[in-house]
């Protein structure tokens, strides 16, 4: 800031300077007139501490007659020794965009100055007003930049997903990739995979990946929710019925292990499998049969499972809630899916992809705002990928000019 000598002593521009995602309380000398480097880097306020604190506050200009006198005037920025040993003063006005501070515009003067203080109150008053929009501009660019920055990530993330193969999974973490290796492994080959993990880890999405990666990947891949349907009516999903065998029964329905023949079935929420019916899947692992609600012989079926669960399988069979044999028939090859809070980096990818996704289904042309990826990455995600996608897509929905804000986001966080 070039300004006459003669005029102000030193002058000094503190604006907003969070020093993490949690503290929005603090400033700092950003722009300074004959301060050193080091005075520069003295100069960190509270909001609310000494005069440059006070009017970001207030949003009112301070004039201090003399700055010895002044209790609430801090020598930190600038030593005393280093000023003129006469009377000095400071004076701050407020940076305002919309009536709102946004930064604090300070400078010291000699009192003993023939030149009254309200034409240097004028003087500063009219550089804020010009700081205020230059900043302002300042923000709207950068805000722009990252958006195109975030669309050319989204697009070579894209291009990448189209290179790298079909099995969908976005993610670099370690803790990702690790189970990723494991499923690769396994998949060419007939083992039974067991998936662990969270609700919400994308247990399907890897039983999917295994299956499209191996030999029966031209076969069919059916899935079922364990706990989704009643157990008295989950038999005749898993193994069908023949016509008659009981009320309702008005034709001979295959079930999703004969459907599955030649392919994969998935079996979701293994945990919740009733006992009864775990011994007849312990004879479809074992003997490669089916028996069909109401019939009389077995039908052969060759069929590779896939089983998952988020409860602790172990315990389950400790408290007699589980066979144990079928348990170890199921756990022949286990992979544990990683929770998102343990995937370091892989929000941000996530977050693209579901807002893609989003944009495209809702034919909206959505961007993310300042600070949302952020916030979304410090976030816990109990509800993990699942949660995501569906905070996402409310985001992508309530948004009123194609941008979602932080705030959007914090208020959909809550409820």
């Amino acid at each position: 800031m070039n300004l006459p000598g003669n005029t102000l002593m030193t002058t000094e521009l503190a604006t907003e300077a969070p020093l993490d995602a949690t503290d929005q309380n603090s400033m700092s000398i950003h722009y300074a007139y004959g301060l050193t480097a080091l005075e520069r880097q003295r100069g960190q306020y509270a909001l609310g501490e000494g005069v440059t604190g006070h009017v970001m506050r207030s949003g009112q200009v301070a004039v201090i007659q003399n700055i010895d006198d002044e209790p609430i005037y801090l020598i930190r920025a600038v030593e005393r020794a280093t000023l003129p040993q006469e009377t000095v003063s400071f004076l701050a006005v407020p940076i305002l965009h919309d009536n709102v501070p946004m930064g604090v515009l300070g400078a010291h003067r000699l009192r003993k100055r023939k030149r009254a203080f309200s034409r240097d109150i004028t003087l500063l008053r009219i550089l804020a007003t010009f700081i205020a929009q230059i900043l302002r501009l300042n923000a709207l660019i950068e805000e722009k930049t990252a958006r195109l920055a975030d669309e050319n990530r989204a697009l070579k993330q894209a291009l990448d997903q189209h290179h790298e193969g079909a099995h969908g999974i976005l993610g670099d973490s370690p803790a990702l990739k690790q189970a990723l290796r494991q499923a690769l492994h396994v998949s060419p080959t007939m083992a039974t995979v067991l998936l662990t993990g969270e609700s919400g880890t994308g247990k399907e999405r890897f039983a999917r990946m295994v299956h499209l990666t191996s030999q029966r990947c031209d076969g069919p891949f059916m899935a079922i929710n364990c706990a989704a349907i009643p157990a008295n009516l989950l038999e005749s999903e898993l193994f069908g019925h023949e016509k008659g065998s009981f009320t309702g029964a008005v034709a001979t329905k295959k079930g999703v292990v004969e459907l599955s023949n030649g392919g994969t079935l998935f079996l979701d929420e293994i945990g919740d499998l009733a006992f009864d019916l775990q011994s007849k899947l312990l004879h479809v692992l074992e003997k490669q049969l089916i028996k069909r609600v109401g019939g009389t012989k077995d039908i052969p079926v060759d069929v590779r499972i896939i089983a998952a669960t988020h409860k602790n399988l172990q315990k389950a069979v400790n408290e007699g809630r589980f066979r144990i044999d079928l348990f170890y028939r199921l756990n022949v090859f286990p992979i544990h899916l990683p929770p998102l809070r343990e995937r370091s980096g892989d929000v941000r990818s996530l977050a693209r992809h579901f807002l893609q996704a989003a944009n495209q289904e809702f034919d909206r042309n959505t961007m993310f705002g300042a600070g949302v990826l952020e916030r979304l990455e410090h976030y816990n995600w109990p509800g993990n990928i699942r949660q995501l996608e569906n905070v996402v897509k409310r985001a992508v929905l309530v948004t009123q000019d194609g941008q979602i804000k932080l705030e959007d986001i914090i208020l959909i966080l809550r409820h």
